[in-house]
């Protein structure tokens, strides 16, 4: 059904801050399906200006088989360069975020998850920047108590210099964690 959230902060001398209106439509189907549309206002003041972006996401997500979990969205709208180049003031540009997560689950005991995520921020058709992230993460419970997470990152910042402070960066990360459960309370981690 229909959803409607609004948010206001004033600072204290009654100025207003930001301001945000959602309002979505969300259906529910069979196997934990789901698809979402929302429209989302927004009122923000950035170094004293008063900037209104916005945006329109759809998402959907299903489980559809039991071992198969997809979670998608995109976003296409407006929003803030906070990170200007230097000598330029913040301003407002297009933006479009797209991301999809896969969940393969084989096993009980086995869980991969694979994340890719892509967004670009354009002023008059020129990239301001451009940023991809890709995940992949791997849990594998051995027992009630023992438990092992891996995580792959991979993010690339692609930025115009002319147009954002950003720095160009591209870099890999790994991340190994293992744990044992004593108890609900207390855990052990090695990592």
């Amino acid at each position: 059904g229909p959803t409607f959230e609004l948010l206001y902060n004033w600072d204290h001398r009654g100025l207003l801050q930001d301001r945000e209106m959602v309002a979505g439509f969300q259906v529910e189907l069979t196997r934990k399906t789901e698809l979402e549309i929302t429209r989302t206002e927004i009122f923000e003041r950035f170094e004293g200006t008063g900037f209104r972006p916005h945006n329109t996401e759809v998402s959907l997500s299903t489980e559809w088989l039991r071992w198969l979990e997809v979670d998608a969205s995109y976003v296409r709208g407006t929003d803030v360069n906070h990170d200007p180049a230097p000598g330029l003031e913040p301003f407002l540009g297009r933006a479009a975020e797209g991301d999809i997560t896969v969940t393969l689950r084989p096993t009980p005991r086995l869980r991969i998850d694979e994340t890719f995520l892509v967004s670009r921020f354009t002023l008059n058709g020129a990239a301001v920047f451009t940023e991809r992230q890709l995940r992949s993460r791997l849990n594998y419970q051995f027992n009630r108590f023992l438990s092992l997470r891996a995580i792959l990152d991979y993010e690339a910042v692609v930025p115009s210099v002319a147009l954002s402070d950003e720095d160009d960066e591209r870099k890999w990360s790994a991340d190994v964690l293992l744990t044992y459960l004593l108890n609900p309370g207390t855990a052990l981690h090695v990592g």
